[in-house]
């Protein structure tokens, strides 16, 4: 009878251990990083930035987006933001929200100015990353190739990645290198390239000129 007690409560840890664990991605995913508190407001902040001043515009009907031949407004997000098509870069590993979207035959086009980045998937999303003067990296996207096409800021959804560790914590940009397989699944965490990486390991997943 004294024992009873004892196997009842080692039985219910490993159920109370395995409650807390499932449990983890709910807290998470409703839970609030530091910076959404004051005095930062990460999610509720009203914007500063050209993607909020362009979408101003796009309110008051004093821009448009307009589709090309194709349906797709890249080129002219591209021309609003004032971002070259010349700085396009090439990322066939699935390493970002449209990562069912991509692969080595379909990579994800990644464009920049010094203020913000704009990428295209095929059939996907438009998506756009900026600095802003008071939040850190803001991100916004667009459903390519709809007829009322708008822009959408993203409340937290893109912050699980971008800000981690490798941005220390706070909301920003990086650039991975990872070892990929042949249909660009990564085989492992990579690392972060920056000016510090040697060009022999920094471009995983990439495709380089």
């Amino acid at each position: 009878m004294k024992d009873r007690p004892v196997r009842s409560a080692t039985r219910s840890l490993p159920s109370l251990i395995l409650l807390s664990v499932l449990a983890l991605p709910t807290a998470i995913a409703h839970g609030q990083y530091y910076f959404d508190e004051q005095p930062i407001n990460y999610r509720r902040a009203t914007e500063s930035n050209p993607v909020a001043r362009l979408e101003e515009k796009l309110r008051a009907g004093e821009v448009h987006l307009r589709a090309d031949e194709r349906g797709s407004h890249l080129a002219s997000v591209l021309e609003l933001l004032d971002v070259p098509l010349s700085s396009q870069t090439l990322v066939f590993s699935k390493t970002s929200l449209q990562q069912g979207r991509i692969s080595p035959k379909t990579p994800r086009a990644v464009y920049f100015n010094d203020e913000c980045y704009v990428a295209w998937v095929q059939d996907g999303l438009i998506e756009i990353g900026v600095m802003d003067d008071r939040l850190g990296a803001v991100f916004y996207s667009i459903r390519d190739g709809s007829r009322n096409a708008t822009l959408s800021r993203d409340r937290g959804g893109c912050v699980a990645c971008h800000s981690t560790n490798r941005t220390q914590k706070v909301p920003g940009f990086l650039v991975r290198s990872v070892y990929t397989g042949a249909d660009g699944h990564p085989r492992d965490f990579g690392t972060t390239s920056d000016h510090r990486s040697p060009f022999s390991g920094r471009w995983g997943g990439w495709y380089v000129t």
